[in-house]
C-alpha cells in the first residue's frame, strides 16, 4: 500500500514502458532493512539532500548501495524513480553484470553511484 502511494505505481509504469522488467528486481523494505543492519549509521556511505546511501549485503553475499530517500511530494517522488531508472543504465567496473535495483518502498530505493563509465552528475 505504501508503494502504491508514494511513486509505486509511477515506478512500475515507466519500469514496463521501457522494457526493464525483466531485468530490474524489486526488494521489500525488510529485505533491505536487514541487508543495512536495520539502516545503521555505521552503513552510511553518503548524503544528500534527497537521502541517505546505506552499503548493504544482499542474502546472496552481493555488496550494494541502497538509497533511503526523503521523499517529501509527488513531484520529488517523480524526480526519484527517474534518477533510479537512469542508474540502473550504468555500467559500474565493479559489477559483474548490472544489477538493477528498486525498492518496494520509495523511501529505499537502491542504487549504484560512484567511478561510472560516464560520469552521472545531479543535485542530490
Amino acid at each position: 500500500m505504501f508503494f502504491e502511494q508514494n511513486g509505486g505505481a509511477l515506478l512500475k509504469q515507466k519500469i514496463n514502458s521501457q522494457g526493464t522488467h525483466d531485468t530490474m528486481t524489486l526488494f521489500s523494505s525488510t529485505q533491505l532493512r536487514k541487508a543495512t543492519n536495520n539502516y545503521s549509521q555505521e552503513q552510511i556511505v553518503g548524503r544528500g539532500g534527497y537521502g541517505v546511501v546505506y552499503k548493504g549485503v544482499l542474502s546472496d553475499k552481493r555488496v550494494v548501495a541502497i538509497k533511503k530517500s526523503k521523499i517529501v511530494d509527488g513531484s520529488q517522488a517523480e524526480q526519484f524513480i527517474n534518477e533510479v531508472l537512469i542508474l540502473t543504465q550504468v555500467i559500474h567496473r565493479n559489477v559483474e553484470n548490472r544489477l538493477r535495483i528498486a525498492a518496494e518502498a520509495a523511501g529505499a530505493l537502491a542504487y549504484l553511484h560512484s567511478e561510472t563509465i560516464m560520469p552521472i552528475i545531479h543535485r542530490d
